[in-house]
């Protein structure tokens, strides 16, 4: 049995791709069992839960959320306070969760990071031994390793804290022995702007998600088959931020032809920072007949089975899980051609691509009569089958896996 560690900085309840990845090996052992790998994942769960499902639940929480939203806001105005939030919100999470895994008996040989800053703390830890340890770490971005982190804080780019991050960077880079990335486009993106790294050492799989039950399968299949409506119903899920790019389909809806926005319905699933203000602009821009906020859901699978297409207008992204949902239930899917993305959409096949701007989808809104829907789901069921299961994303970490040993 090969023993692998996978140390993460963060808790399993995030609402982010790598916990849930994380959750859903926990879940499967048996396919790893069947590879002969043993997976042991080591989160900041261990040291003190936390539910982020429930974290809007008390006043403590609430309090909390609205302190860390001011404090966000300040950043904006502020590169020292943005490097003081990135320490406290990124390195200081990753440097506890090396110094808990360092206390524990029976370290494996094999390490797997599933972020940058934690794998540098490891890097740098007195436990760590170079001809000892071989250590992979996942990118599950567009290959810019700071690319997310630049849109949610502006003001980092153009700082002198710049290059601290450019500084880990280059470390990890020289000691890891695997970088994998969760989309072709990724490792390629990567590649061209870091001509040095080695390619063979540069990997890609895709994530992958377990598939519906017969159970559920069915339900989905009724709920679709009774949906009775004289609209289009669009539904989008993930949190509402400035990167997902929610307000460029509000802005662009209101731009559509009259006519057009008649026949469409959209629905907004989950919560985030620019919820209360989408909620506010639809109002603004009398459009709000035709949008939804629902917050968040437990019931993701049902608004997708009611619904006739998934959108997601992103600015940037890595390998959206939201979208493999969206495909898992046969919906086709408009999102935007960045990053990995255009490897989960064949144009006007299972669905359409576009710019992640608000003229490009004006286009896209006014034309929706135009395309064969139903046809386009189908396409992405089968696409979800042929790439994108949890099986096919496991197989894959273990190759990974049995190839760095070699």
């Amino acid at each position: 049995m090969i023993n692998v560690d996978v140390v993460y900085s963060t808790w399993l309840t995030n609402h982010v791709g790598p916990s849930k990845s994380l959750t859903r090996f926990k879940k499967n052992k048996e396919i790893f069992d069947r590879h002969n790998v043993s997976l042991r994942i080591i989160t900041a769960d261990l040291m003190n839960q936390r539910d982020f499902s429930q974290r809007n639940q008390n006043l403590k929480s609430r309090v909390r959320s609205k302190l860390i939203s001011f404090v966000l806001f300040l950043s904006n105005y502020s590169s020292f306070l943005t490097w003081k939030v990135i320490k406290s919100k990124y390195l200081s999470h990753s440097k506890r969760i090396v110094d808990y895994y360092g206390g524990l008996s029976n370290r494996s040989n094999i390490v797997v990071f599933h972020e940058l800053y934690t794998a540098y703390y490891f890097l740098n830890s007195k436990f760590y031994d170079k001809k000892k340890h071989k250590v992979i770490l996942y990118h599950h971005a567009n290959g810019e390793m700071f690319k997310m982190l630049t849109i949610y804080h502006p003001l980092l780019e153009k700082s002198k804290y710049m290059s601290n991050l450019y500084d880990i960077q280059k470390f990890v880079l020289n000691y890891i022995d695997r970088l994998v990335f969760i989309s072709n486009n990724a490792r390629i993106n990567f590649l061209s702007q870091n001509p040095t790294f080695e390619e063979n050492r540069a990997g890609f799989i895709y994530n992958g998600i377990e598939d519906l039950s017969e159970e559920k399968k069915k339900e989905v299949e009724y709920l679709r088959m009774n949906a009775k409506r004289d609209f289009i119903q669009l539904v989008c899920a993930g949190t509402i931020n400035t990167r997902k790019g929610q307000e460029i389909l509000v802005r662009a809806f209101a731009k559509a032809d009259e006519k057009q926005r008649e026949k469409l319905k959209i629905y907004f699933l989950g919560n985030g920072p620019q919820k209360s203000y989408l909620e506010d602009l639809v109002i603004k821009l009398g459009i709000s007949k035709h949008f939804v906020f629902t917050g968040g859901v437990n019931n993701v699978d049902q608004y997708l089975a009611e619904s006739d297409i998934f959108i997601l207008p992103s600015k940037d992204e890595g390998l959206p899980i939201s979208i493999i949902e969206a495909m898992r239930v046969s919906l086709p899917i408009i999102s935007t051609n960045v990053a990995g993305i255009p490897e989960m959409i064949d144009h006007e096949k299972n669905g359409l691509l576009t710019n992640p701007d608000e003229n490009s989808m004006v286009k896209i809104l006014n034309a929706i009569d135009k395309y064969n829907w139903k046809e386009m789901g189908k396409i992405s069921r089968g696409k979800y089958e042929d790439k994108f299961t949890l099986e096919k994303m496991i197989n894959g970490y273990c190759s990974v896996i049995k190839q760095t040993l070699e």
